[in-house]
Protein backbone atom coordinates (compact mmCIF):
# COMPACT_ATOMS: atom_id res chain seq x y z
CA UNK A 1 0.00 0.00 0.00
CA UNK A 2 2.56 3.01 1.04
CA UNK A 3 4.48 1.70 -2.50
CA UNK A 4 0.67 3.60 -3.93
CA UNK A 5 1.32 6.47 -2.11
CA UNK A 6 5.00 6.66 -3.42
CA UNK A 7 3.64 6.65 -6.94
CA UNK A 8 0.83 9.05 -6.74
CA UNK A 9 3.22 10.91 -5.04
CA UNK A 10 6.34 10.87 -7.23
CA UNK A 11 3.51 10.94 -10.65
CA UNK A 12 2.90 14.54 -8.93
CA UNK A 13 6.00 15.65 -9.59
CA UNK A 14 6.37 14.88 -12.83
CA UNK A 15 3.67 16.09 -14.47
CA UNK A 16 3.39 18.73 -17.37
CA UNK A 17 3.81 22.38 -16.04
CA UNK A 18 0.92 24.33 -17.52
CA UNK A 19 2.20 26.57 -20.21
CA UNK A 20 2.81 30.46 -19.57
CA UNK A 21 0.25 32.83 -19.89
CA UNK A 22 2.04 36.31 -19.38
CA UNK A 23 5.03 35.51 -21.31
CA UNK A 24 7.35 39.01 -23.61
CA UNK A 25 5.02 39.00 -26.52
CA UNK A 26 1.71 39.48 -24.07
CA UNK A 27 3.34 41.63 -22.17
CA UNK A 28 4.22 43.76 -25.57
CA UNK A 29 1.17 43.23 -27.17
CA UNK A 30 -1.28 44.64 -24.10
CA UNK A 31 1.35 47.44 -23.93
CA UNK A 32 0.41 48.67 -27.26
CA UNK A 33 -2.92 48.40 -26.42
CA UNK A 34 -2.08 50.76 -23.40
CA UNK A 35 0.06 53.32 -25.67
CA UNK A 36 -3.11 53.13 -28.51
CA UNK A 37 -5.89 54.15 -26.06
CA UNK A 38 -3.51 56.71 -24.61
CA UNK A 39 -2.70 57.92 -28.13
CA UNK A 40 -6.31 58.61 -28.61
CA UNK A 41 -6.93 60.91 -25.77
CA UNK A 42 -3.98 62.47 -26.19
CA UNK A 43 -4.77 63.27 -30.01
CA UNK A 44 -8.33 64.04 -29.44
CA UNK A 45 -8.43 66.00 -26.56
CA UNK A 46 -5.36 68.14 -28.73
CA UNK A 47 -8.16 68.29 -31.08
CA UNK A 48 -10.97 69.46 -28.74
CA UNK A 49 -8.96 72.22 -27.22
CA UNK A 50 -7.26 73.50 -30.52
CA UNK A 51 -11.31 74.18 -31.37
CA UNK A 52 -11.35 71.91 -34.89
CA UNK A 53 -13.33 69.00 -33.52
CA UNK A 54 -15.65 67.37 -30.92
CA UNK A 55 -15.89 63.96 -29.79
CA UNK A 56 -18.64 61.53 -31.04
CA UNK A 57 -18.82 59.22 -28.99
CA UNK A 58 -21.06 60.32 -25.83
CA UNK A 59 -19.46 58.03 -22.91
CA UNK A 60 -16.37 59.92 -23.93
CA UNK A 61 -17.36 63.10 -23.83
CA UNK A 62 -16.22 65.27 -20.50
CA UNK A 63 -12.66 66.58 -19.04
CA UNK A 64 -9.32 64.45 -20.24
CA UNK A 65 -9.40 62.42 -16.82
CA UNK A 66 -13.00 61.10 -17.52
CA UNK A 67 -11.25 60.18 -20.93
CA UNK A 68 -8.30 58.59 -19.66
CA UNK A 69 -9.93 56.79 -16.99
CA UNK A 70 -12.46 55.51 -20.02
CA UNK A 71 -9.65 54.15 -22.55
CA UNK A 72 -7.62 53.08 -19.95
CA UNK A 73 -10.12 50.85 -18.52
CA UNK A 74 -11.56 49.31 -21.43
CA UNK A 75 -7.64 48.63 -22.32
CA UNK A 76 -7.08 46.80 -19.12
CA UNK A 77 -10.45 44.93 -19.24
CA UNK A 78 -9.42 43.86 -23.03
CA UNK A 79 -6.11 42.95 -21.18
CA UNK A 80 -7.75 40.50 -18.14
CA UNK A 81 -10.07 38.93 -21.22
CA UNK A 82 -6.89 38.59 -23.18
CA UNK A 83 -5.19 36.85 -20.29
CA UNK A 84 -8.54 34.48 -18.62
CA UNK A 85 -8.76 33.14 -22.38
CA UNK A 86 -5.00 32.23 -23.06
CA UNK A 87 -5.16 30.66 -19.34
CA UNK A 88 -8.25 28.47 -20.70
CA UNK A 89 -5.86 27.41 -23.78
CA UNK A 90 -8.15 29.81 -26.67
CA UNK A 91 -5.68 31.50 -28.92
CA UNK A 92 -8.87 33.74 -29.60
CA UNK A 93 -7.65 35.86 -26.74
CA UNK A 94 -4.72 36.93 -28.67
CA UNK A 95 -7.40 39.35 -31.02
CA UNK A 96 -8.82 41.65 -27.55
CA UNK A 97 -5.60 43.30 -27.98
CA UNK A 98 -5.66 43.87 -31.66
CA UNK A 99 -9.09 44.99 -31.08
CA UNK A 100 -8.52 47.37 -28.52
CA UNK A 101 -5.34 48.79 -30.95
CA UNK A 102 -7.99 49.16 -34.27
CA UNK A 103 -10.71 50.69 -32.46
CA UNK A 104 -8.49 53.65 -30.53
CA UNK A 105 -6.14 53.32 -33.75
CA UNK A 106 -8.97 54.63 -35.55
CA UNK A 107 -10.15 57.44 -33.08
CA UNK A 108 -6.28 58.72 -32.97
CA UNK A 109 -6.15 58.73 -36.91
CA UNK A 110 -9.57 61.05 -37.30
CA UNK A 111 -7.96 63.52 -34.05
CA UNK A 112 -5.00 63.59 -35.93
CA UNK A 113 -7.01 64.27 -39.58
CA UNK A 114 -8.18 67.71 -38.23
Amino acid sequence: MRWLLVLVLSATCFAQQPERVVTPGFVALNAAAFGAAALDVTTTRRCIDANTCHEANPVMQGSAGRQYSIALSTAAAGTLIDYAMEKHGHRVGRLVPWIVMGVHGFGAGMALRF
